[in-house]
């Protein structure tokens, strides 16, 4: 019993070191308006083996070809017909607005779902 209880405190500090080594050594970049686009566009282009997307929502506008989000869509179905395992996972809760980048994944053979209790 003693022992199991040692292992346990073992784990509980290895855990609570590695979140804490990670957290001061690790460095995370926030990226905001045109350098998220340029940055995210760039891996999406270079990508060679998968790309996995989680987002709240996707908002396309079909009619505007300027929209950088349209854009990396694209750049997600280019990935594909490269080859590229992508698996894009949207909020369910924002159906009404991810149904138009929903459709245009699904048709371009992208798999596509919502986060519905039980997926993962």
């Amino acid at each position: 019993m003693k022992f199991k209880r040692t292992k346990n405190i073992l784990a509980l500090f290895l855990i609570f070191f590695s979140i804490l080594f990670f957290s001061l050594n690790a460095s995370a970049d926030v990226l905001f308006g045109k350098d998220y686009y340029r940055i995210l566009h760039k891996y999406l282009t270079q990508s060679k083996s998968s790309i996995t997307v989680a987002m709240y929502f996707i908002i396309i506008n079909p009619e505007d070809k300027t929209d950088p989000v349209n854009e990396l869509v694209n750049d997600l179905i280019a990935a594909k017909n490269r080859g590229v395992k992508i698996k894009v996972i949207l909020e369910d809760s924002k159906l009404k607005e991810n149904r138009l980048a929903y459709g245009k994944l699904r048709a371009n053979n992208i798999t596509a779902c919502f986060d519905t209790a039980g997926f993962f």
